[in-house]
């Protein structure tokens, strides 16, 4: 009987063991999909002593799209949220007097000429600090910035300086949209896996000044709205966001990228993956979202499997206390009978010294 519940024991703890393994590459893996994938860039870039930034993104509809009247609108609503939470900036210690910032951003497809010919790129429309919650990798040159007053500078990915120049390192040279001349700030790298291709598209891309995209493409709009504010208290950037969202339900989803690969969070949606791989209320969003969702969904699916591999340990755990407990048990009385015997012929040895035999 001893033999059997020994070779049980090892093959429990054998099996043990290969779930734990197995459970630390998951975890592992989810941890890489979170490094590369989280949006939080901004908040971790804002986030100090004083604050700990939430970064908080709100999709749109095209029909429900924002002009930039109305994402002044968005950005005076968070400002009275933040006025009315007493959360303003201390300018006798830093004069620049930001306390959060923001982005907007719409796409529209565009034709750009350049030395080499010309090709059709999907064009992001950026406004506000896009770059600062978007950072993508730069291969030459620089981002441009939302204080340029002309409006005339773009970011090229780097298939589309390809076919336009013929290079990459094409930063200071001229493009033309409808005859509007635009100066390469920089280019950038595009994903070099399948999945992040397929949400990045088969379009080469470019960004510019979404006031620039305003002439050539009138009918565009905004359909994202990103801010970066502090998180006084848990949720206090969703729920605010929440209540001056520009759309209703059926028009804007509010998205909070705080936290969005934290293992907690990716097992209470483990329940939600189909609605989470479903792109709902016809909404388009935009291709860094769809690339997150992207990582999310298989994020989500290791944390579900690896939280019910983790059920054999726990029930082993549990398996192993009592059998600690037991063998504790066994010990003790093994004890006792050791030193009841001891006592016992103490007493014996005392009695017949006092008591002796005939």
């Amino acid at each position: 009987m001893r033999g059997r519940q020994k070779k049980f024991n090892i093959i429990l703890l054998s099996i043990n063991i290969a779930i734990l393994l197995i459970c630390a590459v998951l975890f592992a893996v989810i941890m890489s999909l979170k490094k590369s994938y989280s949006m939080e860039n901004a908040a971790r870039l804002w986030s100090s002593d004083a604050y700990v930034y939430s970064q908080i993104s709100a999709y749109l509809t095209p029909d429900a799209g924002m002009d930039i009247m109305s994402v002044y609108n968005m950005r005076s609503a968070v400002e009275s949220k933040l006025k009315e939470n007493s959360i303003v900036k201390d300018e006798s210690t830093d004069e620049d007097g930001r306390l959060w910032i923001d982005s907007s951003s719409g796409e529209c497809s565009l034709t750009v000429t350049g030395n080499n010919g010309s090709c059709e790129a999907a064009a992001m429309g950026t406004w506000g600090d896009f770059f600062t919650f978007h950072p993508e990798p730069l291969l030459s040159g620089s981002y441009y910035s939302n204080e340029d007053v002309n409006f005339d500078r773009i970011i090229l990915d780097k298939e589309c300086s390809w076919q336009l120049f013929g290079a990459v390192d094409t930063a200071g040279m001229t493009v033309t949209i409808n005859n509007m001349t635009f100066h390469v700030a920089g280019v950038v790298d595009t994903p070099d896996n399948e999945r992040d291709r397929l949400a990045y598209g088969d379009k080469p891309r470019v960004y510019i000044p979404f006031e620039a995209m305003q002439i050539l493409s009138p009918d565009t709009k905004m359909t994202a709205y990103e801010v970066c504010i502090p998180e006084i208290v848990k949720d206090f950037g969703s729920t605010m966001m929440e209540d001056i969202k520009p759309a209703g339900d059926d028009q804007c989803i509010i998205t909070d990228q705080s936290g969005r690969f934290d293992v907690i969070s990716l097992f209470k949606k483990f329940g939600d993956l189909p609605q989470m791989a479903m792109s709902d209320k016809g909404l388009r969003y935009p291709w860094f979202e769809n690339r997150t969702r992207g990582a999310e969904l298989i994020a989500g699916v290791l944390t579900g499997v690896m939280v019910y591999m983790l059920i054999i340990p726990a029930v082993s755990l549990v398996y192993g206390l009592f059998m600690i407990v037991k063998l504790f048990g066994m010990l003790c009385r093994t004890l006792w009978n050791i030193f009841d015997k001891s006592y016992q012929k103490r007493i014996a040895k005392a009695y017949y010294k006092t008591h002796p035999r005939v």
